[in-house]
């Protein structure tokens, strides 16, 4: 994962994932953390008559969370899948935390 600040104010992580399309990867929004989650399939069998001396490939599910500015609506979060490669777009809002004065006791 990737993710870079942008100087229009807009924040463009890009994940590597090949061999997945669309259809095998979730974004998801909770309050302020993006979710990116999948699963990577098994290859399908063959069907032709050969003998297989070795064959290997991983299989497994992915997560990876992100904490993003709050008050970010779905609307505004972009993504997009290419060449195995997800790329996701949202603006940088900074968080408005009023100061707030303590009195010394």
């Amino acid at each position: 994962m990737r993710c870079r600040f942008e100087k229009e104010g807009k924040v463009i992580c890009t994940f590597e994932l090949p061999g997945l399309t669309k259809r095998d990867v979730d974004v998801a929004l909770h309050e302020n953390i993006l979710s990116i989650s999948g699963t990577t399939a098994p290859l399908k069998q063959f069907t032709d008559d050969c003998t297989h001396v070795q064959r290997e490939r991983s299989y497994s599910s992915f997560s990876r969370n992100l904490r993003v500015p709050s008050g970010l609506k779905d609307k505004e979060i972009k993504a997009a899948m290419e060449n195995g490669v997800l790329r996701v777009e949202f603006p940088a809002k900074p968080e408005e935390v009023p100061g707030k004065k303590i009195e010394i006791a």
